[in-house]
């Protein structure tokens, strides 16, 4: 058997028993998004990582602004960076404008990526699943964080957020309208409830690993109980502009 590779194809070619047959597989495109700001010290852990994906795809990275190395260190690399004003909707809207793949994959820049990502991203393109999106586990063993992460495992639970990642094809997140540049907080859920009155949820049979790097530096009770506060707020109908006020004011940051 010998394998090709094309454009958006795999031909599969043997030839036995003077034989001669020709299989072609079409191949969804699949682009993967990650927006930056200031994440020079964890891009080697984040490259180590999308190493482990051997099936083809496109990878865009939109950065908001950085004052580090970040945009450096992935221009060295030879990665594909856009340049994109502050804010996640704002850099994940002009990195799926930017992307050619048929679907999205928006990924935080501190995730690590399963065992079985290959299979899984394959099963996706090869079932052509329009919305999904991934379990998580924390790189932290601590009981309350993984009591939390129970929450991630089902498509019922609300709590569905961008650390999972989001699967979307580029048709879906067209039709639902984007995501929503006003919204700097909880932006994903946003998107995530507009999307559910069109497809309805997959959860993938696999888990991200999500860093705790904000739950060292805050508490992981005090954090999560910041964020159930900021969510409860925002489904009270709490505007955005206080909603971050609530939330630096909780978490004592400026600005």
């Amino acid at each position: 058997m010998v394998y090709f590779i094309e454009k958006n194809s795999i031909i599969l070619t043997s030839c036995g028993e003077g034989i001669f047959i020709k299989k072609i597989l079409k191949i969804k495109s699949l682009s993967i998004l990650i927006p930056v700001l200031n994440e020079a010290s964890i891009l080697e852990a984040l490259f180590f990582e999308l190493q482990k994906i051997t099936l083809p795809y496109e990878l865009i990275f939109i950065d908001g602004g950085s004052t580090d190395k970040t945009k450096e260190i992935l221009e060295q690399h030879q990665y594909s960076v856009i340049n994109s004003d502050k804010g996640r909707s704002i850099q994940m809207n002009l990195g799926a404008q930017n992307a050619q793949g048929e679907f999205l994959l928006f990924l935080h820049a501190d995730i690590r990526f399963p065992n079985n990502i290959n299979e899984k991203l394959n099963e996706l393109l090869e079932d052509e699943i329009p919305f999904a999106n991934f379990k998580l586990v924390f790189d932290k063993k601590h009981w309350f964080l993984q009591l939390n992460a129970v929450f991630t495992y089902s498509t019922l639970s609300p709590f569905q957020f961008g650390d999972q990642g989001l699967w979307l094809s580029k048709s879906l997140f067209n039709r639902v309208g984007a995501y929503d540049e006003n919204m700097f907080l909880i932006e994903d859920q946003d998107i995530i409830r507009r999307v559910n009155k069109y497809e309805k949820l997959y959860k993938i049979d696999a888990a991200l690993v999500v860093s705790a790097r904000k739950y060292d530096k805050h508490g992981v009770f005090k954090l999560q109980f910041v964020y159930y506060y900021i969510y409860f707020l925002y489904r009270l109908g709490v505007g955005q502009k206080s909603l971050l006020k609530q939330l630096n004011n909780c978490l004592k940051i400026e600005g």
